[in-house]
Order: C-alpha cells, then structure tokens, then sequence
C-alpha cells in the first residue's frame, strides 16, 4: 500500500556549501565507495547531492528519519 507520493530535492549549492572541506561530515552521510565514486566525476557535488535526496527519500518512506537510522531496516 502506497501512503503517498514525493519528491526529495536538493540545492546543489547547499550541498557544496556544507562538505567543502568538512571531511568529517562526507562519512556521516556517504560510504566510502560513494565518496570516491562522486570525486572522481567532473560536478561531484551534483552527483552528492543526487545520492542525498535519494537517501532522505528513504529514510522518509521507511519512517526513521536520519536519527533512527537505516540499520536493520534494509
């Protein structure tokens, strides 16, 4: 059953704005595999925040939010 229908969309810029060099905040949000992934692409902050609004989809649909997490759940 389908609760509802969305669409998670994310300003490039406020992306770029929020990892540039805070490192730290890269491995509280992606894998290691995905960071590499999106710095080796020419837009890497275009490629971040496609896989950002695609991970607060899911935690949206699932009903954990970031804090709950995603552990266990897929």
């Amino acid at each position: 059953m389908t609760a509802g229908v969305g669409i998670d969309l994310v300003k490039v810029s406020r992306v770029q704005r929020l990892l540039s060099g805070h490192n730290k905040h890269l491995t509280k949000i992606f894998t290691l595999a995905e960071i590499e992934y999106c710095q080796n692409k020419p837009h890497q902050f275009q490629h971040l925040a496609a896989r950002l609004a695609v991970k607060e989809a899911v935690v949206k649909a699932l009903g954990t939010g970031w804090v709950g997490g995603l552990s266990g759940q897929i």
